[in-house]
């Protein structure tokens, strides 16, 4: 077990996506067995079951305020719950198949789902009617079903992966397409907005990462290394930094200036589904076929000198840990003291393998 592992949460069922809430206290899952759980970050304790979907969720995310979760499910649905009263307070019905993905928008006054009927529709949260549904041009016969969907920063645009092995971009308040990313060689299982908005990362089957510039259209660089499929790939809180989650067991860690690997997480026993960073990057939330995994983010402990040479930062990473102290007391209980201790005097990558 990696030194980086703080906690394993064991579901007896695939877990298909992760997503932290916008303070980092919970962990929303959604799973095969058709259950919404959310999970205690600091204790990895069960806090809510949500229930009421009839087949596996594919999909979950956070409203911007993170009183409210939405999920997609197979059962063709999308469900919005009330995390205080762990009730549905709506249900989003227009698909004719599984809904694959969903995402919040920014002012949280829409839903993007992303489904295997070949369309993407933006749902107003309010009355549950859809604003737009953006029909897929298919070319070659090829598959068009949607299945990732996320909102840029500003909320001025909705992005979509495909199976069709592309990347669509449209604009949320007309709905007009402007840009279809065309260079992976299979379907786009994932996509992610930088924090600035300025690029686009996808995660496809033919188990690359590509970063896209959204301005542009180009692509700006592949990322190469996994040996199956790339099911999820998004962006650390300060941009600097991809994380990707494979069929081949391994999370990787990626530098986008560079595209040099930085880590290697060797993770769940067959496939992982999603990753997530907490919003202050101190934490990677992985899903997959042997539940839910929490690590440690190794770049919060070491960056590269300019030698070359990596080497310990504790003032770099000490400010994380007392920031975090003072807003948690019970902090101890999260991160054994032996853990803290030892993760501030990492000086080297080998250190955490």
């Amino acid at each position: 077990m990696e030194k980086l592992l703080i906690r394993t949460i064991d579901l007896n069922s695939l877990v298909y996506c992760v997503s932290f809430s916008p303070d980092g206290r919970f962990v929303c899952s959604g799973s095969q067995d058709a259950s919404v759980r959310l999970w205690v970050v600091e204790t990895g304790h069960l806090f809510r079951t949500f229930n009421g979907h009839e087949e596996s969720i594919h999909g979950v995310a956070f409203s911007p305020d993170g009183k409210q979760v939405c999920s997609g499910s197979w059962d063709e649905t999308v469900r919005l719950w009330n995390i205080e009263t762990g009730e549905t307070e709506r249900t989003f019905e227009g698909h004719t198949e599984s809904v694959e993905g969903v995402a919040f928008s920014p002012d949280g006054l829409y839903i993007a789902s992303g489904s295997a009927d070949e369309t993407m529709r933006l749902w107003e949260v309010a009355t549950g009617i859809p604003k737009y549904t953006f029909d897929l041009e298919i070319f070659d016969d090829i598959s068009g079903v949607v299945s990732s969907v996320t909102f840029s920063p500003d909320g001025k645009y909705i992005c979509a992966g495909t199976q069709d092995k592309r990347v669509r971009l449209w604009n949320t308040e007309t709905g007009i397409g402007l840009r279809t990313l065309n260079c992976h060689t299979k379907g786009v299982n994932s996509v992610a907005f930088s924090p600035d908005g300025s690029y686009i990362c996808s995660g496809s089957d033919d188990n690359t990462v590509r970063l896209w510039n959204v301005e542009t259209g180009q692509p700006v660089r592949t990322l190469k290394g996994h040996t199956s499929a790339v099911d999820s790939a998004s962006f650390s809180p300060d941009g600097l930094f991809i994380c990707s989650g494979s069929y081949d067991n391994t999370v990787r860690l990626w530098n986008v200036a560079t595209g040099d690997l930085v880590h290697t997480f060797n993770v769940h026993t067959r496939w992982t589904h999603r990753v997530s960073f907490s919003p202050d990057g101190l934490y990677i939330c992985t899903g997959g076929d042997s539940g839910i995994q929490l690590y440690l983010n190794p770049i919060m402990t070491w960056t590269n000198s300019r030698d070359g040479l990596f080497r310990n930062h504790t003032d770099f990473f000490q400010p994380k840990i007392d920031s975090l102290r003072a807003a948690n007391n019970s902090l101890g209980q999260f991160l054994p003291r032996d853990m803290i201790e030892s993760a501030l005097h990492f000086s080297t990558p080998a250190d955490f393998m």
